[in-house]
């Protein structure tokens, strides 16, 4: 499958969600929002990842080394 199409189903599950969350009556607003960060940060950022890693792996791997780098520097 093609980034474009993978990254597009993603989407299309997060519009799906998050419309979910929003007319849930019995969440409040502040309930509605730690429920999309949580999807977003356990569910989405996982899938995205895998994405990035499955049709970009050489700039994924600059990346992701770069980024830890960064890390360990005081």
């Amino acid at each position: 499958m093609s980034y474009r199409y993978e990254m597009n189903e993603l989407l299309i599950d997060i519009r799906f969600r998050f419309g979910e969350i929003n007319r849930d009556d019995q969440l409040t607003p502040e309930d509605k929002k730690r429920v999309k960060e949580f999807f977003l940060q356990n569910m989405i950022a996982p899938k995205a990842r895998k994405l990035l890693e499955k049709h970009f792996p050489e700039e994924f791997s600059k990346f992701a080394s770069s980024s830890a780098a960064s890390k360990t520097r005081p």
